[in-house]
């Protein structure tokens, strides 16, 4: 039996509900139902009576609850004499990351990691991975999210293959269009970054075509978006710009697939702070859970 369970027992029992305790530990409905019929099924009673509206303790659930709430204030005692010794106690750390991690996945990482760690202060600033990698080589970012590669001399940590879509303005192509070749790529007018590791990604689409498309540069991603949804031209953009976004532009998935590798970069390990390396270690667990609950369950 884990701490992870005992943390989604008492959310459950404190909510009397598994989607509103599924919000608080940043898992989805399923996985928290999972934890719980885990638990019952190691202990060997049922913990909670599902109703209808939600969900309540059971008799035996009410008998082990104080004790399971000792236990997990016990652990973050000893959590906290443990980041007194390591000087977590009150310090910081500085990340830098593109404007898509920003919006997609810091807001989850921060959040999970205040609740382990509410001393440290995490400070974010967005920036393109040419940028971000300055910053941490000149030692003003202890982190930073890019475009791998991220420059030589970096210890970098490989995180997540994605996806780059084509945009257009909407009805550009028939409604039966599913996906985007390069050979499509002809008729259009592309608004495409000044500067950027994304450039290049674009360019390598085009290979060694004899005439590229018209170009118009832009500065940021936000601005890519907006002159396509006037009408201006199509772009090449992420999946996680598009993640979680109110987009008016028809986005194709681009075939054969092209992706964009996003890291994270550090300066050397033996020179990281125990706050760089908690929240290095915290990065790569959650990334890995996340990777394994979507193979399990992709549709949960």
């Amino acid at each position: 039996m884990s701490i992870s369970a005992y943390e989604i027992f008492r959310h459950v029992a404190d909510q009397k509900s598994f989607n509103r305790a599924a919000e608080i530990v940043s898992l989805t409905p399923g996985a928290v139902s999972r934890s719980v019929s885990t638990l019952e099924n190691q202990l060997g009673f049922p913990l909670f009576s599902r109703k209808k509206r939600g969900v309540e303790l059971t008799r035996e659930g009410e008998i082990l609850y104080p004790y399971v709430c000792e236990v997990l204030n016990r652990e973050e005692a000893l959590r906290q004499k443990v980041d007194e010794i390591n000087g977590l106690a009150v310090s910081s750390v500085r990340i830098a990351a593109l404007g898509s991690v920003c919006m997609s996945w810091l807001p989850q990482i921060i959040r999970s990691f205040n609740k382990i760690y509410p001393k440290i202060n995490v400070m974010i600033s967005e920036a393109e991975t040419g940028e971000i990698v300055h910053r941490v080589r000149d030692g003003l970012a202890d982190i930073g999210f890019v475009v791998l590669p991220g420059g030589e001399g970096l210890y970098e940590i490989p995180l997540y293959e994605d996806p780059l879509f084509c945009i257009t303005p909407p009805g550009f192509f028939p409604g039966e269009k599913k996906f985007v070749t390069a050979e499509d790529f002809s008729s259009m007018t592309f608004v495409t970054p000044q500067n950027g590791r994304d450039i290049s990604i674009v360019a390598d689409l085009f290979g060694k075509r004899e005439a590229d498309p018209p170009y118009i540069l832009v500065l940021g991603d936000n601005a890519t978006l907006a002159m396509v949804e006037s009408g201006m031209g199509s772009s090449i953009v992420p999946g996680l710009f598009l993640k979680n976004r109110s987009v008016h532009a028809d986005a194709y998935p681009i075939v054969p697939g092209r992706y964009r590798t996003i890291g994270l970069i550090t300066d050397s390990r033996e020179n990281w702070s125990p706050a760089t390396n908690q929240m290095v270690n915290h990065i790569v667990s959650l990334m890995k859970e996340q990777k394994t609950a979507q193979k399990k369950h992709p549709l949960g």
